[in-house]
């Protein structure tokens, strides 16, 4: 699901036409935004690269914080942290892991290869329906990117779609409109119920509270009082 989203939103940004005039007219951000966001890439890139670098910094504030140390309890070297995984009274090495799991990978791409036989590249024009040039209009949408998933998981999602014409001709009409909706399933038959519920509740229980009555405030404080005081009696 995330590598679907991240190749949608990455489709719709920088491949294909630009379909306003605002994004025909686009220019690359100053140098200075550019250095900003490096900075924080190349931290991330840290993070992700020299973890236990960073755990110790962190480590120092949590101790002070929590009164215990994060790194007690993890493994590794410079460019690894880890917790050891103890099964069966055996602990599992990541380094171990790592190896393996690019061993099955280079086997299984060997044995495509070797079943597969030989790759033949070959590159033709991008077809255009007849027209002389793509326009924005024949490229891929953010509907297109998402379609398939709403198939997989049209039970949730429940597509609809619906086709609007219009003109006398129907071979000829003067404008054609494809819409779809989805209908929020959670968000109709859980959300909203219980929120309708709750504001209902909310709405009576004011009512009845907040009446404007001082004879009425007066006994709500008197009963709290009491309240407290044989709380701390007993207590």
């Amino acid at each position: 699901m995330a590598a679907a989203c991240f190749v949608k939103f990455f489709g719709i940004s920088f491949l294909g036409l630009p379909r306003s005039e605002c994004s025909l007219d686009a220019k690359e951000v100053p140098v200075t935004m550019n250095i900003g966001m490096g900075i924080m890439a190349a931290l991330c890139l840290a993070a992700g690269l020299f973890p236990l670098l960073i755990l110790k910094l962190i480590d120092k504030v949590v101790f002070g914080v929590v009164g215990s140390s994060v790194l007690e309890y993890m493994h590794g070297g410079l460019g690894i942290a880890y917790y050891s995984l103890n099964i069966s009274g055996s602990s599992i090495s990541p380094v171990v892991f790592f190896i393996v799991m690019a061993g099955l990978i280079l086997f299984t791409l060997l044995i495509i290869r070797i079943n597969g036989g030989k790759y033949i590249e070959r590159k033709y024009g991008t077809w255009d329906c007849g027209f002389e040039a793509l326009n924005s209009r024949m490229q891929y949408s953010s509907i297109g990117f998402s379609k398939p998933l709403k198939i997989v998981f049209r039970i949730l999602f429940r597509p609809s779609r619906k086709t609007l014409i219009t003109g006398d001709l129907p071979y000829h009409p003067e404008s054609i409109k494809y819409v779809t909706a989805d209908e929020p399933v959670f968000e109709k038959y859980i959300y909203h119920p219980v929120c309708k519920m709750i504001k209902s509740f909310s709405r009576r229980t004011t009512f009845r509270v907040q009446t404007g009555s001082i004879h009425n405030y007066l006994i709500y404080i008197f009963v709290t009082v009491l309240v407290l005081m044989v709380y701390n009696i007993f207590a």
